[in-house]
């Protein structure tokens, strides 16, 4: 019995932690737009390009295809909240 606010507690915090899909596009477009040499696209433009697409364990892939700089944008959001940037060539 002693042990079950403690387990609620943990439930709860783990809860709070979760990163929905609009958090997760913020998150990817606050990176982004701090990038120097990012996208060619910026504001509400790049906002509404994200996709977000949910991963196991909560983490999102936010994606951007940028046709005019010829590349691949992708923000990995971790449900913390951090994130990690890479992009890539787009083939063809």
């Amino acid at each position: 019995m002693r042990y079950i606010p403690a387990i609620l507690l943990a439930i709860l915090l783990a809860s709070c932690s979760q990163v929905a899909p609009d958090d997760a596009r913020r998150i990817a477009y606050e990176h982004l737009s701090g990038v120097q040499d990012g996208p060619s696209l910026t504001g509400n433009e790049l906002l509404r390009a994200l996709v977000a697409t949910r991963q196991d364990n909560g983490v999102y892939l936010v994606e951007l295809r940028d046709e005019e700089r010829g590349l691949m944008w992708a923000v990995i959001v971790q449900p913390s909240g951090q994130s990690e940037i890479t992009r890539m060539a787009i083939d063809g």
